[in-house]
């Protein structure tokens, strides 16, 4: 009876790690995610400013097209946010399923 406690024990601390491993990834490709949508949003505003000067307004970038492809682009960010967030969703799920087995083996 000793082994198999211990061995549901030594299970139950492999999920926990599996589980804070995945947490950590996501926060990774969060933090990636993040990082390239400031990048890219970033590199706008300093294409809007080598064009129309370092004080380019809006309103300045507006009058030649320029701010209808930085919205493109924040758009584009998006969906591959949107794309990432989905991904994740499913890891999610089929961790809960792997979790969910795992109890019933462990009542078994």
């Amino acid at each position: 009876m000793a082994r198999t406690h211990k061995t549901a024990h030594i299970k139950a601390q492999m999920a926990e790690r599996a589980r804070q491993e995945e947490e950590a990834r996501r926060k990774v490709v969060s933090a990636r995610t993040r990082s390239q949508r400031s990048q890219a949003l970033q590199d706008a505003r300093d294409s809007r400013a080598s064009q129309f000067g370092p004080h380019a307004t809006t309103e300045g970038a507006a009058s030649t097209g320029d701010d209808a492809n930085e919205e493109e682009d924040e758009k584009e960010v998006e969906e591959e946010e949107e794309v990432v967030e989905e991904e994740e969703d499913e890891d999610d799920e089929g961790a809960e399923e792997e979790d969910e087995g795992e109890e019933d083996a462990e009542e078994e």
